[in-house]
């Protein structure tokens, strides 16, 4: 139920999430879920952010690339300059040449942006991994399926699921007994868990439903996200103070 390369790569890694686990699931054997999957979080984006930002000495020509920012940066000043003089031509002049070094600075930020989304694409399935546990329930009796919902960090079970599937594939969520719907919250101690989407697997004749972790609850509601942060609010929420602390301290800009 993971869909797209997020599946494809969850599907690909699975034979070395132990190893994850041990790296960046090592606070689950300290801590309680909550600050142990923040902690996690914020291990695994440092460790993106720091390789991402060591592509940029490693895989770019700083000489080069300096120079088309200096460039750029000249031809910004000249463009309002003469803007401000309502000298158009000169400032429409001077936009086509910046948009020209946009295309080099692009040339030149194309190697660690790929390299960039490959680590992505090798770290971040494990979050999905960990922390959007799939139950996959198994038929009863007729329109009846059960399962249980486990998760890293938790020594049992978090509760049973049982989905009754009804006529025109009406779907009903029974979770520790009580009845849910989809996106709605399943509380366990002080973690909640959100329904998040249900698949029938007709071949092996099951029902599989996807968890996501809650992991920071919001004040207020933003946009995409609402009052709650799940794995990628939360990944960006890190990568984005540790990305710039370690371009700062490597000397990229």
């Amino acid at each position: 139920m993971y869909h797209g390369l997020f599946g494809f790569f969850v599907e690909f890694l699975q034979p070395v999430f132990p190893i994850y686990d041990k790296v960046f699931g090592i606070f689950f054997n300290y801590f309680g879920h909550r600050t142990a999957s923040l902690l996690s979080v914020a291990l695994l984006a440092a460790t993106v952010a720091l390789i991402i930002s060591s592509f940029y000495i490693f895989l770019v020509d700083r000489d080069e690339y300096n120079r088309i920012r200096e460039k750029q940066k000249e031809l910004q000043e000249k463009m309002k300059e003469a803007q401000d003089n309502d000298e158009m031509e000169k400032a429409n002049k001077y936009m086509q040449e910046s948009f020209s070094m946009q295309k080099e600075f692009m040339k030149t930020s194309i190697k660690p942006m790929i390299g960039s989304m490959v680590i992505f694409f090798l770290f971040v399935p494990w979050i999905l991994h960990t922390h959007i546990p799939i139950v996959e329930t198994e038929m009863v009796e007729e329109g009846v399926y059960e399962g249980v919902l486990e998760a890293r960090g938790y020594e049992e079970p978090i509760g049973n699921l049982t989905v009754n599937i009804g006529e025109e594939d009406e779907r009903e969520y029974f979770f520790n007994g009580e009845q849910y719907e989809i996106g709605d919250r399943v509380s366990e101690g002080e973690d909640e868990w959100i329904i998040k989407e249900s698949e029938y697997d007709e071949e092996n004749d099951t029902v599989n439903v996807k968890f996501s972790y809650r992991f920071i609850k919001i004040p207020v509601n933003l946009p995409l996200f609402g009052d709650t942060l799940e794995w990628l609010g939360t990944f960006i929420l890190f990568q984005l103070p540790f990305t710039i602390i370690f371009r700062k301290m490597l000397g990229v800009q």
